[in-house]
């Protein structure tokens, strides 16, 4: 089944009756929070960065998901080899380094947030382990629960400030990351192609137009390296 949040699954793994709990990582969906540039002080990257690693990535696996998935956290370096998926990225949680970063930002007082979640399982229990990390670092975290389509209809409209939501990808080709998270050409609310970067108001030209550029190439071994 796809219906019972992770907690269910944990409980159900340890009965000792006649329920054989066995699981398979779903490799085309990943959990995320999103943060809207367009909301101060979101537009400031070294803001999100110590968001980044603020995060309370192994309470979040072991308390919320309950070990169930793969990690996309915690890799030994930020430097991408392989287009292989899922692959961990080079955040982990740091605090010390969270807080120099927000001080750089000339925020070491902190900010008020407002982050939207699904009112389901394990939505709520993500919401507030992060909730409670970002306060170590003086961001005080307003939750606004709501059902899936209200979440994801503010957050299609950008006006959310950050969110958690989930994403799956729709086919087996790195340009389905790519394209999603790193392309935004047009960032207007009229634009044609509203990818997960546009509804984030996050844009980035340059990198926009390699994805795009890889996307088109066609020798395999070119298209790995760009």
């Amino acid at each position: 089944t796809f219906d019972l949040p992770p907690k269910d699954f944990a409980e159900l793994s340890k009965e000792t009756g006649n329920v054989k709990v066995s699981s398979t990582a779903i490799e085309n969906s990943m959990i995320y929070l999103g943060m809207n540039t367009t909301k101060p002080p979101f537009n400031n990257p070294k803001v999100r960065q110590a968001v980044a690693y603020a995060l309370p990535y192994e309470r979040l696996y072991d308390n919320a998901l309950y070990g169930r998935g793969i990690k996309l956290y915690g890799a030994a370096s930020d430097k991408i080899k392989t287009t292989a998926w899922p692959q961990p990225t080079a955040y982990k949680s740091d605090l010390a380094k969270a807080k120099a970063l927000m001080a750089e930002a000339g925020l070491s007082g902190g900010f008020e947030l407002v982050i939207d979640h699904y009112n389901a399982q394990p939505g709520a229990d993500i919401a507030q382990a992060i909730q409670a990390n970002l306060a170590e670092i003086g961001i005080k975290v307003t939750l606004q629960a709501g059902e899936q389509r209200q979440v994801i209809t503010r957050y299609r409209a950008r006006t959310h400030q950050s969110a958690i939501l989930s994403w799956g990808i729709d086919y087996f080709d790195p340009n389905t990351n790519a394209e999603t998270f790193c392309v935004n050409i047009d960032n207007a609310d009229t634009a044609r192609n509203k990818t997960l970067a546009w509804r984030n108001s996050w844009q980035d030209v340059d990198l926009s137009n390699r994805a795009i550029a890889a996307v088109k190439e066609s020798d395999a071994k070119v298209r790995e390296e760009m």
